[in-house]
């Protein structure tokens, strides 16, 4: 929506705009297309969909992303793509591109300050966690769905057995009330 209102043609259309526009959305798109292709071909699953999947020949940018990753254990992230770093790494590792070698700057702490540089990074994630609510608390805080038909059903079913004494049965029969201790 951004790119359309920097782009509009408020006072007429201009080619060199229109170029400009089409080529951005152009590198968007195709930057998404090889994360979704990226997810197909790493695949390892042997159905011949999948199968032709792993075996096509790839977008060249994307065949140098996981190339490059694949050899150096370097990923990167473009200025305007919408997916993270993160994402592109913890995807090709995740369907099992391991990198033969690692950058070199690695080797330069030692594994007690290696450990201790972790260390300070996981500490205040720790702290942050800790003080999250837990999933149902963040649920019913910000987006708990409303009753369902069940269990307004439930609902109805409870207030008769208040007001009558006798639960709702099977097939619509009622019987005897039964405590719940």
């Amino acid at each position: 929506m951004t790119r359309l209102v920097q782009f509009f043609p408020f006072d007429g259309i201009s080619k060199a705009a229109v170029d400009r526009y089409n080529q951005v959305s152009r590198e968007e798109l195709e930057h998404v297309r090889d994360f979704v292709v990226m997810h197909y071909h790493l695949n390892e699953r042997d159905e011949p969909l999948w199968k032709y999947c792993r075996e096509m020949e790839l977008p060249p940018g994307l065949a140098e992303r996981i190339q490059v990753f694949r050899d150096t254990g370097y990923a990167w992230q473009g200025e305007d793509e919408l997916f993270r770093l993160d994402s592109w790494t913890h995807c090709m590792l995740g369907k099992g591109v391991m990198p033969r070698s690692h950058h070199p700057l690695t080797r330069a702490l030692s594994d007690t300050d290696l450990k201790r540089l972790l260390e300070s990074v996981r500490k205040p994630i720790d702290a942050v966690v800790a003080a999250m609510p837990s999933q149902e608390q963040f649920i019913d805080s910000y987006c708990k769905a409303p009753p369902s038909a069940q269990e307004q059903m439930y609902a109805r079913a409870r207030q008769h057995e208040r007001v009558t004494g006798k639960v709702a049965g099977v097939g619509g029969g009622l019987g005897p009330v039964r405590r719940r201790c």
